[in-house]
């Protein structure tokens, strides 16, 4: 049974502020506990609620190992796949547990002394209006070196999103890997190159720039400062009601450019 349910939600925005409390409602009538901020570690579910934004905000506040579903707001997004009427009726399957979970790589990152994960991405990004070296090493053999606008370093759950949007393929969420897409290079050969969850990845630039976590933290990165990436030891739990989904989301999200249909 679950007790503990913990919410996450933009407070500022009036849908999801409404959201939140009649999702609280409906679940604390059931006998089971709220919990927000702080307590979340407390939980045995997460219910995040909003766009992909906001589990992408759960990945990075949730323990490892607790299971977030996430419930869409009315945008359009490859995650967030649970409308508020269908949890409305399955709430209580909800409360008994009867949900799927799937477990999804997660990327880890070290830059100097500071250590982040990542579900979707890290983006190496340029710190001027100028484009910036960036040289690649795999496994600490030298793979490359690139004048670009930036480097995507995305998971499977990632690839439809920045990677995507910069040339990079989608890749089924279950794949244990990982790739790197750079962003507008210098050059003809430009592609993504696909990795194995086993190797290391160091980013070294030539000059200052940024590391961006999720689209969500942007940490400034001195000059030939090595940031290493390679595939977290934790994995993201993904909780959903009902059966997977995911070529379903691609085709009803993708299908109309990948048919050529207008």
């Amino acid at each position: 049974m679950i007790k503990k349910i913990g919410l996450i939600y933009n407070p500022e925005k009036k849908k999801a502020a409404r959201a939140a409390k009649a999702v609280a409602g409906m679940f604390a009538r059931q006998g089971a506990e709220i919990l927000e901020g702080a307590d979340l570690g407390k939980c045995q579910l997460v219910i995040a609620l909003g766009g992909d934004g906001m589990l992408l905000r759960a990945a990075r506040l949730v323990k490892p190992g607790i299971p977030v579903l996430p419930v869409s707001l009315g945008s359009l997004n490859f995650l967030s796949g649970a409308s508020i009427s269908r949890l409305k009726n399955s709430c209580k399957a909800v409360i008994r547990g009867q949900f799927t979970t799937e477990k999804r790589l997660m990327l880890s990152a070290e830059a100097g002394e500071r250590r982040f994960r990542a579900l979707n991405d890290f983006v190496v990004e340029r710190g001027t209006h100028r484009a910036v070296v960036l040289r690649v090493k795999i496994n600490d053999e030298i793979f490359a070196s690139y004048l670009c606008d930036g480097l995507i370093l995305s998971t499977p759950t990632g690839s439809t999103a920045y990677s995507l949007a910069a040339g990079g393929p989608v890749a089924s969420p279950g794949l244990n890997g990982f790739m790197i897409t750079p962003i507008a290079p210098h050059t003809l050969a430009g592609r993504t190159f696909v990795l194995s969850g086993n190797e290391t990845v160091s980013v070294i630039p030539e000059s200052e720039c940024f590391l961006t976590v999720d689209g969500q933290e942007k940490i400034p990165v001195p000059a030939r400062m090595c940031i290493n990436v390679r595939r977290s030891p934790y994995s993201f739990v993904l909780a959903r009601l009902g059966n997977g989904g995911f070529y379903r989301t691609v085709n009803s999200r993708l299908g109309r450019i990948l048919s050529g249909r207008k």
